[in-house]
């Protein structure tokens, strides 16, 4: 009977959903609930909408589920319109133009004394002892090393990515023979290890190619004599063939076009450097040229040294500016 089924059931679990969580089971005393004020509510007439109370039929052990609402809730978001500007570089400070004063000597002087064909021995020291910047003339530039590079890097950052930036310091080092200052700052954006001279290697340098060509000049310079791995010119010949020779053929380098037509200007009486261009053809071959060099330093003919002057000279200048345009496409 009902009766007995009340009694019976007197006590129940009845299932439970409270708002935000699963159903979970609470015990209840049927004989004395009382429905909450919402239940009672919506039992004696509701708005249209409102959640419908459930009925409990007691037949033996019948569960009742209390059905409670879910609160809604409703958070606001303020939407924000940001710009992303890059901070401006400062260029009128007294240090940064102190800086691109000593760039513009550096670049004067070495187009005007000219770019001599070496056989200069390297310390590959983080900070050389001997480099030839601490006498090149231009007093900025005496304590050489660390100091020398970071001023040259000051001036030419502004104007191009730090990459560049210094690897054109590097450049400039070389028209002055700087060779192992050139060394230590190329040799991050083109050798993949640590060196105790370089530093940490660049992996994602943006001017790796430009720092492997530079690699080519400095072991050129470097010459007859023994440096890192054999002699310099074999060490040149080797990023040779990391900078432009892959895969059997010759890639060509933006500046080759332009620094073949004018080496012929410079050929005058010179029949080694006459035969050097048939032998070379329309083409720049970077390899031909460190085979004249290395005869040059042999023989001593006047000549061939003066037209050995001339093509590193117009080589390099033309490298700087490569590399200083290309910096400046990069961050615009």
């Amino acid at each position: 009977s009902c009766a007995s089924a009340l009694s019976y059931s007197a006590m129940i679990a009845v299932p439970v959903r409270p708002p935000g969580f699963a159903t979970v089971p609470r015990r209840v005393n049927l004989a004395s609930y009382q429905p909450h004020p919402q239940q009672k509510s919506a039992a004696s007439g509701a708005p249209a909408g409102a959640p419908a109370v459930p009925s409990f039929p007691f037949l033996g052990l019948a569960a009742a589920a209390i059905a409670i609402p879910r609160r809604r809730t409703q958070r606001a978001a303020e939407i924000v319109d940001v710009e992303i500007v890059k901070p401006v570089k400062p260029m009128d400070t007294p240090q940064v133009k102190a800086a691109l004063e000593v760039v513009e000597a550096a670049l004067s002087q070495a187009l005007s004394n000219g770019v001599p064909v070496r056989n200069q021995v390297m310390e590959y020291k983080a900070d050389p002892m001997r480099s030839p910047l601490a006498n090149c003339g231009i007093p900025a530039l005496a304590p050489a090393g660390k100091k020398a590079t970071e001023l040259l890097i000051q001036g030419l950052v502004g104007k191009v990515d730090q990459d560049s930036a210094e690897v054109a310091a590097a450049v400039l080092c070389l028209m002055l023979g700087g060779l192992d200052e050139a060394h230590n700052l190329i040799t991050p954006h083109s050798w993949s290890a640590p060196t105790t001279f370089g530093g940490l290697p660049k992996l994602r340098s943006t001017a790796s190619r430009e720092a492997k060509y530079c690699h080519v000049i400095v072991h050129r310079m470097e010459g007859e004599n023994l440096g890192e791995f054999g002699s310099g010119f074999n060490n040149s010949n080797y990023w040779l063939g990391q900078a432009f020779y892959h895969s059997g053929g010759m890639s060509e380098h933006p500046i080759f076009p332009h620094l073949r037509r004018d080496v012929e200007d410079f050929v005058g009486d010179c029949h080694d450097a006459r035969c050097l261009l048939r032998t070379m053809g329309p083409k720049w071959e970077p390899k031909l040229f460190n085979n004249l060099c290395e005869d040059a330093l042999l023989t001593e003919d006047p000549e061939l040294l003066e037209f050995c002057k001339k093509v590193p000279t117009r080589e390099l200048q033309l490298l700087f500016e490569h590399i200083m345009t290309a910096g400046e496409e990069s961050q615009t």
